[in-house]
C-alpha cells in the first residue's frame, strides 16, 4: 500500500505570511511558549518526536531590525540544533534573509560530516507540502500541485507523504499499517 491512505503530511505553516495580518498576534499567542518552558515537554515525548523544527533565523525586517535581535535568534537556534544532537534527531531548518548566517551557525554546531549529508540530501529535490495558511488547508495545496502537474490529487498526496517519510523516518511508525 502507497501513502495515499494514511493521509498528508504537514511540514510547517507560514505564519508570517499576509494571510495572519489580522491575526498574527493571536495565533502567536496560542502557539507560543518559552523554550525553557517547552524543553522539558520535548524531553519528555522525546521518543514520540520526528524532528525538532522547522527551526531557523528569520532576519527580513519584520522580525529582526537590530542586532540584538539578531543574536538573539542565533542564541535560540544554537540551543535548538543541539538539542536535536542530544535526541539523534533530524532538524528542520529554514531561514529567510539569513542563509549565509544559517549556514556558518550550522557548520559551528553540526560536525562537518553531518553537515555534508544534509546539504546531499537537500541538493534533491524534495517536494513537500508547506502551506501559507493553518495546515488544515493541505489539501488545497495538493489539488493545485496536480492541476499544475497534470496528476492525480492521490499520486500528489502518495509523492510528497513518501518523501516526509525519507526525510522523518520515525514517522513511518505512527502510520496505520
Amino acid at each position: 500500500m502507497g501513502a495515499v491512505g494514511v493521509g498528508m503530511v504537514d511540514c510547517h505553516c507560514h505564519l508570517s505570511a499576509p494571510d495572519f495580518d489580522h491575526d498574527l498576534d493571536d495565533v502567536l499567542e496560542k502557539a507560543k511558549k518559552d523554550l525553557d518552558v517547552a524543553l522539558p515537554i520535548i524531553e519528555n515525548y522525546k521518543d514520540q518526536l520526528l524532528a525538532i523544527g522547522e527551526v531557523g533565523l528569520d532576519f527580513s525586517p519584520r522580525f529582526a531590525v537590530t542586532d540584538e535581535q539578531k543574536e538573539e535568534q542565533r542564541q535560540v537556534l544554537i540551543r535548538q540544533v543541539q538539542l536535536a544532537k542530544r535526541l539523534n534527531l533530524p532538524l528542520n531548518v529554514h531561514s529567510r534573509s539569513a542563509g549565509r548566517p544559517t549556514i556558518s551557525l550550522l557548520n559551528e554546531q553540526v560536525s562537518k560530516d553531518c553537515f555534508r549529508q544534509v546539504s546531499r540530501l537537500t541538493q534533491c529535490l524534495f517536494v513537500l507540502f508547506q502551506v501559507r495558511n493553518e495546515p488544515r488547508n493541505i489539501s488545497i495545496s495538493a489539488e493545485y500541485i496536480a492541476q499544475v502537474k497534470g496528476v492525480s490529487v492521490e499520486e500528489v498526496i502518495d509523492v510528497t507523504t513518501q518523501n516526509a517519510l525519507k526525510l522523518f523516518p520515525k514517522l513511518q511508525r505512527l502510520l496505520p499499517k
